[in-house]
């Protein structure tokens, strides 16, 4: 006969039930309940309601898997979405897709001397200035400018420097243009093309014209200096020319 009580024995049927309970004291508590009717059903009934309980936890644990792979999946579906529509908007109104004609950009070249009347000399070398450069600001272009720091002899740089500016101006945004300059048949030519812009949203309100400045010299950029001819070309491969040097 057991020597537990049906008091004791109760109180350790939950961690019996649980298998946290010694091989000793299972042993009697199985003793016991061979010899107590009443602690068995106690026992069987705590049993129906531990299963019980394993069910309602697993339907949980199933049910919170199935809100979760939900979730996941309208979670997934709106940065798919997302993503989506931010490239959708970068390929319509960002990425420069669409190729324009030369009937669609007004084009203008001037090929000129850096001198007093085209140009203002900006010269800080001798003030108290930490950058120490001279700039250029072209008075026909909105006073741009352009500023040198690597010239030694900036005087004589100047006085033998000239400068040629393809500008383009457009009623579509001009996000990329293509400008190479080569030897054709005797002559430089500087090819102009694949001008492109958006596909959508592409009209500009304020007019942003694209300026192509260079400088040239008989020591620099010296293949500027002798272009007779700029030509812009379509997307078809049409030639049109939009400059020649004056003879």
């Amino acid at each position: 006969m057991s020597k537990l009580s049906c008091n004791v024995t109760r109180d350790l049927l939950p961690n019996y039930i649980e298998h946290l309970t010694s091989e000793e004291t299972n042993i009697e508590i199985e003793e016991h309940l061979s010899d107590c009717e009443e602690c068995m059903k106690i026992k069987e009934t705590m049993e129906e309601d531990r299963t019980s309980e394993n069910i309602e936890t697993e339907k949980d644990k199933n049910l919170f898997k199935q809100i979760k792979k939900r979730i996941t999946r309208k979670v997934i579906g709106v940065i798919v979405i997302c993503a989506a529509a931010i490239a959708a908007y970068a390929l319509l109104t960002q990425i420069p897709l669409k190729r324009l004609s030369a009937d669609d950009i007004r084009i203008s070249v001037d090929d000129f001397k850096v001198d007093s009347d085209s140009c203002e000399i900006i010269d800080t070398r001798d003030e108290d200035d930490d950058y120490n450069l001279v700039g250029i600001r072209f008075k026909d272009y909105n006073y741009c400018e352009s500023w040198f720091g690597d010239v030694e002899d900036y005087d004589e740089w100047i006085k033998n420097t000239s400068v040629f500016v393809v500008s383009m101006n457009s009623d579509y945004q001009l996000r990329y243009l293509n400008e190479r300059v080569i030897d054709q048949n005797g002559e430089t030519i500087m090819y102009i093309g694949d001008a492109r812009t958006t596909l959508l949203n592409n009209k500009s309100e304020v007019l942003s014209p694209m300026i192509s400045f260079r400088f040239y010299s008989d020591d620099m950029n010296s293949e500027y200096k002798d272009i007779s001819k700029v030509i812009f070309v379509n997307p078809d491969g049409s030639e049109k020319v939009i400059w020649t040097a004056e003879k």
